[in-house]
């Protein structure tokens, strides 16, 4: 087991034909932050990238489990 928190940043692209849910996330652009907890858990946001700098609200959040690699 690990003994302390490990975070990552990242960049990521979304591109979707959704027309529905998920057509709000087409060409946008996201920073992500990605803590892996001590129990090896990893909690994963997501944050909408705005033009002129800065983020803006998040806009996803989630816990993808070590023992069954599942988003929660």
């Amino acid at each position: 087991m690990k003994s302390e928190v490990t975070t990552g940043i990242g960049v990521a692209y979304f591109s979707t034909s959704s027309t529905e849910n998920l057509a709000l996330l087409n060409n946008m652009i996201a920073i992500y932050l990605d803590e892996i907890q001590p129990n090896e858990d990893s909690i994963v946001r997501f944050f909408e990238w705005k033009s002129g700098g800065g983020t803006g609200a998040p806009i996803g959040a989630g816990t993808i489990s070590s023992a069954n690699n599942t988003l929660q």
